[in-house]
């Protein structure tokens, strides 16, 4: 994952798993997969959606336990190579009434 600041700084995060890419690729691109993981252990993810393709978006909501409060990670797909590759510009929070970025 790569993420450009407003200053024009870039972050590049990689990791390997000991897992068939294709195994990884469900898990980043399916919405069953995303909710079983993608959250901290302190929330819960009520819904996840996908539309994988160039310009497509996923919205997954995290709500926390303690007390309910609904957060959402935001994006748009800029490419997708099933299975080695999904990138977008880096997630986004979403306001908690409409999952659109702050």
């Amino acid at each position: 994952m790569a993420t450009q600041t407003r200053s024009g700084a870039k972050l590049r995060l990689a990791r390997t798993f000991a897992a068939p890419r294709e195994r990884v690729f469900r898990a980043w691109t399916e919405p069953e997969a995303l909710k079983r993981w993608l959250s901290p252990e302190t929330h819960e993810t009520p819904s996840a959606e996908v539309d994988l393709r160039v310009g497509g978006i996923y919205r997954v909501a995290m709500r926390r336990r303690s007390d309910g409060t609904l957060s959402y990670v935001t994006g748009t797909y800029r490419e997708v190579r099933p299975p080695e590759s999904s990138r977008s510009p880096g997630a986004g929070r979403g306001s908690p009434s409409t999952g659109t970025p702050w």
